[in-house]
């Protein structure tokens, strides 16, 4: 009989892309016959009209199923008034179930990815309680860490599953701090434990797991590339505002470092050169340079700039609020990004119950 797993998160950005490629990559180690569906997902802006998540599983975990069905139902612009309109719930779960059953097909085991808490989907009647009900598959909830609210947000998604009969297996705590993992491995932990669920997995909190690449940045703030096309999947460590002294910026740069200032600031354009150039190791450079402003730097400084490979943007905005914008992005995931890859297979090999998670199917 085919395993089913049901991975679900408690809100946006708790980690729930990172728990699935793990344990996928993990499951791979146990059984190559895997088959992956995301029911509900997202089209994103661009040429394809699949969720990213499901290309990402495709091509890093090496999942054979057809596109169409990893990924039934997108929702788009216009989607919800289409739905409440015709009012097509059984028309959409016959889809879902149907594409399940030919992603099941000679599988021993279904990942099936949610979006969102367990109600998310409800005004289209496919919570993410109702189809894992539906699928008869059971479900792993993932959360950030943190005593509080996140653990009254597990409750209460919790109740929900069970209102529809879903097997929660339990809970991965994610994004957890140094300052937090003591506490939860011992009383957070023991609190969710009392009110039966499992905690199968702490996971600590790391940087670049969030950490933007320059691609990302321009896709965000709709700029302008000027140099450095090459090295766009440079990895965002740190944003540094250039507001003031070439001295300052100094202090403040950093190997992974963007920086951001006004196109007309060729003293700070310069600075970032030279710290670029005398890493001594690839590892140690600077990220790139975000320029704000509706003109372009100096002909001369550019000439420079050209001179050397380092990623530079033209964002016809101001410059505080070009860099809160960059330092609010949560990067994401991207198939090409090997280091964020081993990170995440790495951690989940660490840090969750794999093993046990596999077993309770």
């Amino acid at each position: 009989m085919t395993k089913k797993i049901y991975i679900t998160a408690t809100r946006p950005g708790d980690g729930k892309t990172v728990v699935t490629l793990g344990l996928t990559a993990r499951f791979r180690q146990t059984t190559e016959a895997i088959g992956f569906i995301k029911p509900l997902g997202k089209r994103p802006s661009g040429p394809s009209m699949r969720d990213p998540d499901v290309l990402l599983m495709e091509k890093v975990c090496g999942v054979d199923c057809d596109l169409s069905d990893m990924n039934p139902i997108t929702v788009h612009t216009g989607f919800v008034e289409d739905f409440l309109r015709k009012k097509m719930t059984d028309q959409l779960i016959e889809q879902v179930q149907a594409s399940f059953d030919r992603v099941a097909e000679g599988k021993d085991l279904v990942v099936i990815e949610g979006t969102g808490h367990a109600a998310v989907g409800s005004i289209f009647g496919l919570s993410n309680a109702y189809v894992a009900s539906t699928l008869g598959a059971k479900v792993l909830i993932v959360t950030s860490g943190g005593l509080g609210p996140e653990l009254d947000e597990i409750t209460l998604n919790l109740a929900m599953f069970r209102n529809y009969g879903v097997d929660v297996l339990g809970v991965v705590l994610n994004r957890v701090g140094p300052e937090e993992k003591d506490l939860l491995e011992t009383v957070g932990k023991q609190a969710l434990e009392d009110r039966g669920i499992p905690v199968l997995g702490i996971i600590p909190y790391r940087h670049m797991l969030e950490s933007p690449s320059i691609r990302e940045v321009l896709a965000v703030t709709g700029g302008e590339v000027l140099n450095g096309e090459q090295e766009m999947e440079n990895r965002v460590g740190k944003v540094v505002l250039g507001v003031s002294s070439p001295q300052h910026a100094l202090r403040e740069l950093a190997p992974h470092s963007l920086l951001v200032t006004a196109s007309d600031r060729a003293d700070l354009i310069l600075t970032t050169i030279s710290y670029r150039l005398l890493g001594e190791a690839e590892g140690s450079r600077v990220a790139g340079i975000v320029l704000c402003g509706d003109t372009h730097p100096d002909e001369e400084v550019l000439r420079l700039l050209r001179r050397t490979q380092v990623p530079v943007l033209l964002v016809d905005d101001e410059t505080y609020s070009t860099a809160a914008r960059i330092r609010n992005f949560r990067g994401t995931i991207s198939p090409n990004d090997q280091g964020k890859i081993d990170l995440i297979q790495d951690l989940v090999a660490r840090h969750v119950e794999a093993d046990r998670i596999y077993d309770a199917l």
